[in-house]
């Protein structure tokens, strides 16, 4: 009690009274009291502005030392996702991910983040890319050890080497031996999964999203020529249909060559032929893409044309090609966006970490935010806007999966052959 002046201790020890149990205690006056509490009053009302003007100078600083140089307090407790999970891959600290498009992925990419206080660092590539990578790092026969950085391997990908590849289509995995690149895994449940055909049995490799092909029809012109609407492929051989249709070019296109695995692969190799040589001889044209097939029968040149869900979607949601309507056959060819770990990753736990993710509602209900157009493969996912206007709900649950295409020792045509094996079959 030193520092307080004497001055003001003995005023105190005066108005509320001795500490001292033995000493004879004088209550306190009514003026003293009074006097006492209007100084507090009044030192508070100076006081209080003061504090509030420091507050507001200083509360930039304290929340910049706060969010940028205090490490985050970390999220371990996320419902759903194994705790013990969380902290190995924070203690990783960052997750390298490799994809297709940097702008489609961000919203999960932010969500991933903001759940699990987890940095990503996003790379981008074409699949063409990707494919070289894979073949340069994993199966070029080269060890792993020796390729784990691009330093070593003497190629600046322009990208850091990933843990994680996303956005993936089963056409570049088709190329290469999974074991040889993909670490795998199994997530917590595959329960939620519509179908088994979106996932790896071993854990390879799991789908984010699905795209069937689908038949597009300018019902403007079925309209004005009274012409029913198609309900299955070879429903484009009917009159008002047959010579009129459009199908993206199987040699130029993966389209086109997804559509002849469609048939190769449901009705078998010579019935799958004679179908699709029929649907060739009476196409009005081959497309060199499927954007253009697309647009020129939005504008009435065809009736209509083959193409993925997501750009039917992309047409007339977007493009605003209302004329356009959507027929979904009973089988169809299912294109699977995929996600796969890869082997040697430097980041292994958050890249598990992500595969969870990406299999749960958490992240499929973004679907809607990526600008893919894509269609969901997790059982209860909000239904994308796009589905919702053209009223295509549970897609991926309306349409039979056509089995892959295989040759007659039973292995699989690749997507890359198929053209060259339909043409064989036609010509032998």
């Amino acid at each position: 009690m030193k520092f307080i002046p004497d001055c003001l201790r003995q005023k105190m020890h005066k108005t509320f009274g001795p500490k001292d149990p033995d000493e004879k205690i004088t209550p306190p006056t009514a003026t003293s009291v009074t006097r006492t509490s209007f100084i507090i009053l009044a030192v508070s009302a100076v006081a209080a502005p003061v504090i509030a003007t420091v507050a507001n100078v200083l509360s930039p600083g304290i929340s910049y030392v706060q969010q940028e140089l205090l490490p985050p307090q970390l999220n371990s407790k996320v419902p759903g996702y194994a705790r013990a999970l969380i902290q190995l891959a924070q203690r990783e600290g960052s997750l390298n991910l490799l994809c297709t498009s940097k702008e489609a992925v961000k919203p999960l990419v932010e969500t991933y983040s903001r759940m699990f206080s987890m940095p990503v660092t996003v790379g981008e590539a074409t699949e063409e890319e990707i494919q070289e990578f894979i073949q340069q790092t994993y199966t070029s026969g080269k060890s792993l050890e020796s390729e784990t950085s691009d330093t070593k391997s003497g190629t600046d990908w322009g990208f850091e080497k990933p843990d994680v590849i996303f956005l993936a289509s089963e056409a570049l995995m088709q190329n290469f031996e999974t074991s040889a690149y993909c670490q795998p895994f199994e997530v917590s449940s595959t329960d939620q999964y519509v179908r088994p055909e979106f996932f790896d049995a071993n854990g390879h490799w799991y789908a984010y999203a699905a795209d069937p092909l689908v038949l597009l029809v300018n019902q403007e012109r079925l309209n004005e020529k009274k012409i029913l609407r198609p309900h299955e492929w070879t429903d484009l051989l009917t009159d008002g249909l047959r010579g009129r249709y459009v199908i993206p070019d199987p040699a130029l296109t993966y389209t086109g060559k997804k559509f002849e695995s469609l048939f190769l692969g449901q009705y078998g190799l010579d019935k799958g032929a004679q179908i699709i040589q029929s649907l060739f001889e009476n196409v009005d044209a081959f497309s060199e893409s499927t954007h253009q097939a697309i647009r020129d029968t939005g504008f009435g040149r065809y009736r209509a044309c083959v193409c993925p869900l997501s750009a039917a979607y992309r047409a007339i949601t977007k493009d605003d090609f209302d004329n356009l309507s959507v027929i979904l056959p009973g089988t169809s060819y299912f294109s699977t966006i995929r996600s796969f770990v890869c082997q040697g990753s430097k980041h292994t736990y958050s890249a598990y970490l992500w595969q969870e993710f990406i299999t749960k509602r958490d992240s499929a209900e973004h679907m809607g935010e990526m600008d893919s157009f894509f269609s969901p493969v997790i059982e209860g996912t909000p239904t994308p806007w796009y589905a919702s206007r053209l009223n295509l709900t549970a897609v991926s649950e309306s349409m039979q999966i056509a089995p892959a295409s295989t040759d007659a020792e039973g292995n699989l045509i690749k997507l890359e052959d198929v053209h060259a094996t339909y043409s064989k079959l036609i010509n032998a």
